[in-house]
């Protein structure tokens, strides 16, 4: 299976990563900065792509092979304005994984209630229901 891996060289893609690689799936990192990504490590090397998903134009397209795509992707770390940066990061993933034969989408958030929402899970939220919306 070809796999793409949205925040392959964060704490969890860094782990998805190993344990597809022992499973034998055909892998593709997205990243922002291949430079910092520690692909050596690896047994067999996945393919790399430098991707700003906020910036599609200046992204490599995907593969249009893939055949489910992970999205680890969140953007806390941009502080007060983060959901909005997320919102616009979810559309620019679904904007690349179009013209793929992606059929599934593995999202990571977290546990939501209806009732009340952190800023953190409000966002997340959000996210989910741009990428439920995608083709996939």
């Amino acid at each position: 299976m070809k796999i793409l891996i949205t925040g392959a060289n964060g704490y969890i893609g860094t782990r998805l990563v190993a344990a597809l690689q022992l499973e034998g799936h055909d892998l593709v990192c997205c990243v922002r900065d291949s430079s910092r990504y520690e692909h050596n490590k690896l047994a067999n090397k996945p393919a790399i792509l430098e991707v700003n998903f906020t910036d599609t134009e200046k992204s490599s397209p995907f593969p249009k092979d893939i055949d489910a795509a992970f999205f680890l992707i969140h953007s806390m770390r941009e502080g007060a304005s983060f959901e909005e940066k997320e919102k616009k990061v979810a559309e620019g993933f679904l904007k690349l994984l179009e013209p793929t034969h992606c059929n599934q989408v593995i999202y990571l958030s977290g546990i939501v209630n209806e009732e009340e929402l952190s800023k953190h899970l409000s966002s997340r939220l959000a996210v989910e229901k741009i990428l439920r919306a995608g083709k996939t």
